[in-house]
């Protein structure tokens, strides 16, 4: 017979429309988040995005993407 010694449990996030939440949620206060089982593929760019914005950098993505990567689109 097995005695469990040890559990773990993690929660992954995923957004309803599963696009990850990637940018200002207020003020200094950046997210990025909600990328679900896709985090190796939507990572890179989703960092990518993040940078841009937190440098004012022209973004890497098309507008379209970008809107619907808003954090706060939901509201």
């Amino acid at each position: 017979q097995e005695t469990v010694t040890e559990a773990w449990v993690g929660v992954r996030y995923a957004t309803h429309d599963r696009m990850p939440h990637v940018g200002a949620v207020s003020p200094g206060l950046y997210a990025l988040t909600g990328l679900g089982a896709k985090g190796f593929t939507w990572g890179p760019l989703a960092a990518e995005v993040l940078v841009s914005e937190l440098l004012g950098l022209s973004c890497p993505v098309e507008r379209s993407v970008k809107a619907r990567m808003n954090p706060l689109r939901f509201r």
